[in-house]
């Protein structure tokens, strides 16, 4: 009777990580959580970047001030 895998990853991963021991793949996953979160964070900081910027809103300035000028 042919026994089923007890774990299916996607062929892509699971040509990648054939050959790995169990420590090494908790490794690449740590490896690869970690570029996730930078992957994240970077993306969020690229969109804002790419926002229109707001006008600068000026100071209130007293009248005593406005006259000088």
């Amino acid at each position: 009777m042919k026994s089923c895998p007890r774990v299916t990853l996607e062929p892509e991963l699971e040509c990648e990580v054939m050959l790995f021991t169990p420590a090494q793949r908790v490794e690449l996953a740590r490896k690869f959580e970690r570029w996730a979160r930078q992957l994240r964070v970077s993306a969020f900081i690229l969109g804002r970047d790419a926002e229109p910027k707001r006008p600068v809103a000026l100071k209130v300035l007293p009248q005593r001030k406005l006259a000088l000028n």
